[in-house]
């Protein structure tokens, strides 16, 4: 079924706005990861696969084809083919390679649905060269063929399917950032002492920029937060005893920040715990692994542990490996909160 075509005008603001969101990709990798850009950390999450290169129609259809002759020598060396005027005809589909059954073109990644188009295009333009394609790469040339008029007129029979997944590389993008119109739900629940049934609040986003338009809505009561109130709201319903549960790592930190804590001294408290990781030699200063020698092995000397981490850290804190979002157990990180802020008033 051919989808509704779309007009070039809002295929190019599609491509506009993936240029736009693919700038937020590394740091949404780096926040769903609890990383830093500092050349050890690694970032992760869905943001981090949008990151990553994907192969070339060309090396994915010249793997297929070689799987397909493989598969056709082993049934002709079987004797299960016999031929006919033009083709050979096998008996029996025992072992046929079928490499796109687990392929689901809904959540196939931004650059890979943009490569689909933009290196058909680049042959066609002469416009092949050794480069590493990226989203903005790709977005850009395909948004330059239809300023130049190059698109929709030289392929027309296409330009509907074309705009379908430009518009679904979008979507992929907004859904991985949380943009777009798109309501997203909370674990806050509505604090309005009259509101008859209190729910959780969902995030409506604005259509401007600076996010100064986004607020969050409770759907019983009509009650709109901004970020303040929502941080408020949040910190209310974390104060009181039913609030043992386990929170995602940004909310913590957020909520935290609200009370007035600096991020630094929140990031020291979830902090890994103190372990041995290495030996160094007093002498030659060389490294060696854990416990693994009495004395180094080059000159003989001592070796001093080397030890790495949070003495004091005690946070249960887990990592869900579906979303690979971090959470952490929310009563252990408010009382360190709250002792902190003792000792600093008795001293």
């Amino acid at each position: 079924m051919t989808p509704e075509p779309k007009t070039p005008v809002q295929v190019a603001r599609d491509l506009t706005e993936i240029v736009n969101l693919s700038v937020q990709l590394l740091d949404q990798a780096v926040n769903d990861a609890n990383a830093a850009i500092d050349g050890t950390s690694l970032p992760g999450g869905r943001a981090m696969i949008a990151l990553a290169p994907v192969g070339d129609t060309a090396s994915q259809e010249r793997r297929l084809e070689l799987a397909e002759a493989a598969w056709l020598a082993r049934a002709q060396a079987d004797g299960r083919t016999r031929d006919t005027a033009d083709t050979i005809v096998v008996t029996g589909t025992e072992g046929r390679p079928d490499l796109v059954a687990d392929e689901d073109d809904t959540q196939a990644p931004a650059l890979q649905l943009l490569r689909y188009w933009s290196e058909q295009y680049r042959w066609a333009n002469a416009a092949v060269w050794d480069h590493i394609p990226t989203i903005n790469t790709e977005a850009k040339f395909l948004h330059h063929l239809i300023d130049t008029g190059w698109l929709p007129r030289r392929d027309a029979e296409r330009w509907a399917h074309l705009g379908r997944d430009i518009n679904r590389a979008r979507r992929h993008l907004e859904s991985i950032l949380h943009a777009g119109k798109h309501p997203e739900r909370s674990r806050v629940v509505c604090n309005n002492p009259d509101c008859p049934k209190p729910h959780e609040l969902i995030k409506t986003y604005g259509t401007d920029t600076t996010g100064t338009a986004d607020r969050w809505l409770c759907t019983a009561c009509r009650t709109r937060y901004d970020d303040d109130d929502y941080r408020r709201a949040y910190a209310d319903q974390l104060r009181h005893d039913h609030a043992a549960r386990y929170v995602l790592l940004p909310d913590a930190i957020a909520t935290l920040k609200a009370q007035g804590r600096s991020e630094h001294t929140i990031r020291k408290w979830l902090a890994p715990p103190l372990r041995h990781t290495a030996d160094q030699c007093a002498g030659c200063k060389r490294k060696w692994h854990a416990a693994e020698h009495d004395t180094c092995p080059a000159c003989a000397g001592n070796l001093r542990p080397l030890k790495r981490g949070n003495p004091d850290a005690v946070l249960d804190a887990y990592c869900d490996t579906r979303t690979h979002k971090t959470y952490v157990w929310w009563p252990a990180l408010w009382n360190l909160h709250l002792k902190s802020q003792n000792r600093r008033r008795a001293s």
